[in-house]
């Protein structure tokens, strides 16, 4: 009589569960499916709400960075601004772009058309 050990057994049962399994039942697949497309519905929300926040953080940034290079070549041409002065200066800049918008400068300021700057009475991002 052979003496089989307790892990044998499990191990032998195990290997014979797994061995007659055939596949996923529609049960199951259609369990995965639907946990698949609840976590679809959760994220896809999210990362666009992270993509829209970044696109308008990259509009403020561009802006500042156009307004300071604005500002220092009316210092160094020791001129005042005006609208064709700017419209000149962003011709003949390339660097800085963004989609479905344009940069003006209101108040010493430039500003995205598709993002403007005001903020007043928004409550803050944490």
């Amino acid at each position: 009589m052979r003496n089989f050990s307790r892990e044998t057994i499990k191990g032998r049962k195990l290997s014979r569960i797994l061995s007659n399994s055939k596949g996923l039942t529609l049960v199951e697949l259609l369990a995965v499916i639907t946990i698949l497309g609840i976590v679809a519905g959760i994220a896809t929300p999210t990362v666009q709400g992270v993509i829209a926040k970044a696109k308008e953080e990259t509009c403020y940034v561009n802006a500042a960075q156009l307004e300071s290079m604005y500002e220092t070549q009316l210092v160094i041409d020791g001129v005042e601004h005006t609208e064709a002065l700017f419209s000149q200066f962003m011709v003949g800049f390339s660097g800085i772009s963004y989609e479905d918008g344009e940069f003006q400068y209101v108040d010493g300021k430039v500003q995205c058309s598709r993002y403007p700057d005001d903020k007043e009475g928004e409550v803050p991002h944490l």
